[in-house]
């Protein structure tokens, strides 16, 4: 086993062992899905595991990622089951698939031979941030990992090797509260990591603001684009998850969410999300 077992995975403690247990006892399985918020170590920690189990990182990897947003298409799944098959260059083939939960209807049914029948010496590794939006005879196939927020020590130690000042580390781990991709994705993006000084204002509002606050954020929100607004409310969940215990304010993230699915008026989704808790 290579020496350099997890080297490049910040935190994650507990699933560091529950891996390194199963190898040590030999009940590794041939399938997981990693579950767990967007850009907190999934794709670094699936990495980091093939390399602990000794395959290639260029001949025996095969990682699928969903940076475009584009659902993972039946092609894709035929090249993914053929390359599997193939004989590993190093102990075994491992299959890389980000934003899993996005996989067509038709793609998920070409995995599910994949799954049912694994090909000798292969590992398959779902990453998704909604376990229970897979199709149910792909998340009945898989065991299911669950990967939490890192601690703010955690985040500083992985945001440490960047030239940031103490002033912008602290807004970082603070703005991307135990989502270490996600903090060094601010470090590297000014105009993205302004964005979410917008959002962290706007969500402060929408938590404790004044009635006059909560008119002015709403108005100012409405006018950005559908996917400026998807990444706003993105940044609100999550703040909440990491932060709120008033479920009604989770309620209405969540309707906004689906509202805007539907194309509904901005404006008035946004005023409504933003009138006070009663």
């Amino acid at each position: 086993m290579p020496s350099s077992e997890f080297s490049k995975t910040i935190g994650h403690e507990k699933q560091k062992g529950l891996f390194l247990e199963a190898i040590k006892n030999g009940a590794l399985g041939h399938a997981y899905a990693f579950c767990g918020p967007e850009h907190i170590g999934k794709t670094t920690f699936a990495l980091d595991l093939a390399d602990t189990l000794g395959a290639d990182p260029l001949l025996d990897v095969v990682l699928f990622d969903d940076e475009q947003g584009k659902e993972f298409p039946i092609e894709e799944a035929r090249v993914l089951q053929n390359r599997l098959s193939l004989t590993p260059a190093g102990k075994l083939k491992v299959a890389i698939i980000a934003g899993a939960e996005k996989m067509t209807v038709s793609a998920s049914n070409s995995l599910l031979k994949v799954l049912e029948e694994p090909p000798a010496h292969s590992l398959l590794l779902l990453l998704t941030a909604n376990f229970y939006a897979m199709l149910p005879t792909i998340a009945s196939r898989v065991q299911k990992v669950n990967f939490g927020l890192l601690s703010p020590a955690e985040m500083q130690t992985g945001l440490l090797e960047l030239p940031l000042v103490k002033p912008e580390l602290e807004a970082i781990i603070a703005l991307a509260p135990g989502r270490l991709g996600l903090g060094r994705l601010l470090a590297a993006n000014p105009q993205l990591l302004e964005f979410y000084r917008m959002a962290r204002a706007g969500y402060e509002v929408l938590e404790n603001g004044p009635l006059y606050r909560r008119l002015q954020t709403a108005a100012e929100l409405s006018g950005l684009k559908t996917p400026a607004l998807e990444e706003f409310l993105k940044f609100a969940m999550a703040s909440w998850v990491a932060e709120s215990r008033d479920f009604r304010l989770a309620q209405k993230l969540q309707a906004a969410w689906h509202d805007l699915e539907y194309n509904l008026n901005t404006k008035l989704l946004m005023d409504n999300l933003f009138l006070p808790l009663t």
